[in-house]
């Protein structure tokens, strides 16, 4: 699994690149991807940003409660995600990271459930597509456990 998704990463990354790593649920892959990024030129950052709370499902309200650490304004950014669902998140996210006006923004997610999505997102790196199920494990969560 990690081979893939690493491969597919690493192959593709040229230039210099700021990970924005969504917490909490995103270190683990994140953690995987960075030890294999050996030879690029990535920093990295972290933003928290929920619209589950204590529910299975996604409310549709996203709410940060962790703003980036350093400006971002004409760097290439991905943004590490563990999974999106119905992409609300995500969009807002980018809309948010949009306002302090990086060069680029990329996404790459470890999982993406394209039957659930609610919004048209360009997910350049994707790991694997799922069925509408809730999970767990990996850093995925339930409200916060």
């Amino acid at each position: 699994m990690w081979c893939y998704c690493t491969f597919i990463f690493k192959k593709t990354i040229s230039k210099e690149y700021t990970l924005v790593v969504t917490l909490r649920g995103a270190v683990p892959f994140f953690a995987d991807l960075f030890c294999k990024l050996t030879g690029n030129k990535v920093d990295c950052d972290f933003i928290a940003v929920s619209s589950y709370g204590a529910t299975t499902e996604s409310t549709g309200e996203v709410r940060m409660s962790k703003d980036l650490s350093s400006p971002i304004k004409g760097k290439h950014i991905i943004i590490v995600e563990d999974i999106i669902d119905s992409g609300l998140t995500m969009k807002e996210m980018i809309q948010l990271l949009q306002k302090k006006h990086p060069a680029a923004i990329h996404v790459a997610s470890l999982l993406t459930k394209p039957d659930h999505l609610k919004v048209e997102l360009d997910v350049k790196y994707n790991c694997f597509d799922i069925p509408n199920d809730f999970i767990v494990g990996y850093g995925l969560d339930y409200d916060g456990e």
